[in-house]
C-alpha cells in the first residue's frame, strides 16, 4: 500500500523489489507447511499445486484489473489499494486455519 505514494524513482522501487522478493521467498515453506499439517502428507502435493495454481490465475486477473482500473480512472491509484485490502482480508482469514490435530481432537456432536 505504500509503493503508490512513493516517486518510483529506482530507490523506492528497489527497497520495494528487495522486501517483495522476501516476503514471496519466506511464504513458500510456510505456505508447504501449514499445508501438510493441514491436509496431511498424502494430500499435500496436490493440494499446494492447487493453491500455486489459483495464485496464478488471481495474479491474472489482478493484473487485468489493474489496467483496467487505470483506464477508467487513470491512476493505478484505486487498484494498489484495493489490492492491500485484499492482503489484509487475507490476513484476517488465515486466523480461521484450524490444525489437524484440533479437528481430530474434537468430540463429535451427536
Amino acid at each position: 500500500m505504500v509503493v503508490p505514494f512513493t516517486n518510483f524513482d529506482p530507490i523506492s522501487l528497489a527497497i520495494f523489489s528487495i522486501f517483495y522478493g522476501l516476503d514471496w521467498v519466506a511464504t513458500g515453506p510456510a505456505t508447504f507447511a501449514l499445508t501438510n499439517e493441514i491436509f496431511g502428507r498424502r494430500d499435500t502435493p496436490v493440494v499446494v499445486s492447487w493453491i500455486f495454481a489459483a495464485h496464478q490465475v488471481g495474479g491474472a486477473l489482478a493484473a487485468f484489473g489493474a489496467g483496467a482500473v487505470r483506464s477508467f480512472a487513470g491512476s493505478y491509484l484505486l487498484a494498489f489499494l484495493a489490492s492491500g485490502i485484499a492482503c489484509l482480508a487475507a490476513a484476517l482469514l488465515v486466523l480461521r486455519v484450524t490444525p489437524r490435530a484440533a479437528l481430530v481432537a474434537a468430540p463429535a456432536a451427536e
